[in-house]
């Protein structure tokens, strides 16, 4: 268990059939996530803090230390950006492990997603692609590599 500004969340437990994503309701500042082989889920709400982003890169570097090359499912609910220091600690991470994931698939409603995923394009060697959050099962079967 972890705590992310007074609200208590379960890290990475076995994900179940299901694929469903663990974590608090979007009204909260949460961080969940589920792993199948070499996939993270994440499920990010409201703004993310160096706190916040901390917590969510150590899932991804013990996933990639586990597996190599990992994608990554993100789910952003209500996502309203980051702290100053919560966009450099992510960008830092960015940056350094670009090239540490094959598919990066955003599922959120927010059109300047699609800022994020043109702007890592020319830096990493990852496939992004943004949907819908209606489109979650699609965006979730993409990221598996299910579909192309």
């Amino acid at each position: 268990m972890s705590a992310l500004h007074g609200q208590t969340v379960t890290q990475c437990p076995q994900l179940t059939q299901d694929d469903s994503l663990i974590g608090l309701p979007p009204s909260h500042r949460t961080r969940g996530c589920s792993d199948v082989q070499s996939m993270l889920k994440v499920s990010v709400t409201i703004r993310i803090s160096a706190c916040d982003c901390d917590e969510y890169v150590s899932m991804l570097k013990e996933r990639i230390s586990q597996h190599g090359k990992i994608s990554l499912y993100c789910e952003m609910i209500d996502f309203d950006g980051w702290t100053p220091a919560g966009l450099w600690a992510d960008t830092k991470f960015d940056v350094t492990h670009a090239n540490d994931f094959t598919r990066i698939a955003f599922a959120a409603d927010s059109k300047w997603v699609d800022l994020i995923t043109q702007a890592m394009k020319p830096i990493s060697s990852a496939q992004f692609k943004h949907f819908a959050l209606a489109e979650r099962e699609e965006a979730l079967s993409w990221a598996k590599g299910q579909k192309g």
